[in-house]
């Protein structure tokens, strides 16, 4: 008691203010215990009397406000010692990354599945679609039909199998088993077509799976035996193997040349043919195998021959279409003809159906009537046992027509 008051105080013990020897509440708020520093119990955990609640009284408590919240622990806004949903949106375990289960199969908490979680899922969407497996556009982990990025099919007409084909058409060169999905196609032709005028095809859009691909012979090209490269390709730039076909083109129609209303014939001004033989409508006419060809019906139909050249090729011509109707006239044959000999009388233009009801009589060249029948069709062979001279025939049709002819008969 240095100023002898009588009791211990400030400043004999500093802060004591109230003479009662200890440091206690109030002299430093919160002293219960007057031991100068405010300890725990008396700030429950400031276990170093700063009146702070700091790290290491709660471990990472660095600003001392009794719990760990951001940035003591970065992100951890809540103050609960861990980063959970909301603080990274998903973590619902606190670890500070969105993994399995969280996001399911996320397994390195990256928020997307990718490769290795979903092998070969390089893109995280789940699936294992191209080009995580090129092609593979439905996801599925397997290239099937729709998706192969090898094109094939079976050429329908290949080197084996040539096209025969006209000048000035559009050919339809035919597929089947296409495998692959192309979506373009293109034709190359070889030299000796393109020499002779076809043009090569560029890559063209498939349309539809039409089972064909289209291209067109140029008008007047040469006949021949010709070449080309059929070559496909898909979305991905993937292209086909390229499938050689051949063609031929036979030679033109335009060698097929009316000479009468009954008579086609072949233009061989060229020297080029030497040996034929006619087709009418498809069908090989027995017998036609000259350059010329007389057709008793009149030129109505389609004709095309069979040629050998001088140098021993096999060509066929395109058909040619005609409809030149025969005049309508009476032919005899053999004329002149011997008595007691046959001979025909063949009606030239007429159709069964018009010679129905029809008459024929011959005359001698005295008026006499010396033949007679009602029994008329196209080809008429009659035996005449007449005498030498000049006859005159007629054909009375059943509407009226007359139509005359004469005979020869001679020994």
């Amino acid at each position: 008691d240095t100023d002898g008051d009588g009791v211990i105080t400030d400043p004999e013990i500093a802060g004591d203010t109230d003479g009662d020897g200890v440091i206690t509440d109030p002299e430093i708020a919160g002293d219960t215990d007057g031991d100068g520093v405010i300890t725990d119990p008396e700030l429950a955990g400031d276990t170093d009397g700063d009146g702070v609640i700091t790290d290491p009284e709660i471990a990472g408590d660095t600003d001392g406000d009794g719990v760990i919240t951001d940035p003591e622990i970065a992100g951890d806004t809540d103050g609960d010692g861990v980063i959970t949903d909301p603080e990274i949106a998903g973590d619902t375990d606190g670890d500070g990354v969105i993994t399995d289960p969280e996001i399911a199969g996320d397994t390195d908490g990256d928020g997307v599945i990718t490769d290795p979680e979903i092998a070969g899922d390089t893109d995280g969407d789940g699936v294992i679609t191209d080009p995580e497996i090129a092609g593979d556009t439905n996801g599925d982990g397997v290239i099937d039909d729709s998706e192969s990025t090898e094109i094939t099919l079976n050429l329908v007409n290949d080197v084996d199998n040539p096209l025969s084909l006209c000048d000035d058409t559009e050919v339809e060169l035919a597929y089947t088993d296409l495998i692959g999905n192309p979506s373009q196609y293109r034709i190359i032709f070889g030299e000796s077509a393109s020499a002779a005028g076809f043009h090569d095809i560029d890559y063209t859009d498939i349309l539809s799976d039409s089972g064909v691909f289209q291209f067109a012979v140029p008008v007047g090209v040469s006949d021949g035996l010709y070449e080309g490269n059929l070559q496909l390709r898909n979305n991905f730039g993937i292209e086909s193997v390229a499938y050689k076909f051949q063609f031929i083109v036979n030679v033109s129609a335009e060698y097929i040349i009316s000479k009468y209303d009954d008579v086609v014939l072949c233009d061989n001004s060229s020297e080029r043919f030497v040996a034929y033989q006619w087709y009418k409508d498809g069908v090989a006419v027995p017998g036609a195998v000259n350059q010329f060809y007389n057709d008793p019906d009149g030129l109505i139909g389609s004709y095309s021959l069979d040629l050998i050249t001088i140098d021993g090729q096999h060509l066929t011509t395109c058909s040619k279409e005609f409809n030149i109707p025969l005049n309508k006239s009476i032919s005899v044959y053999p004329n002149p003809v011997s008595s007691n000999s046959k001979c025909t009388v063949r009606m030239n233009g007429f159709d069964e159906d018009e010679l129905l009801g029809s008459q024929l009589s011959i005359f001698n060249s005295f008026g006499a009537k010396v033949f007679y029948t009602e029994d008329v069709i196209k080809e008429n062979v009659l035996l005449l046992q007449l005498k030498n001279g000049v006859y005159v025939g007629y054909v009375t049709t059943e509407t009226g027509s007359k139509y005359s002819f004469k005979i020869l008969i001679q020994k």
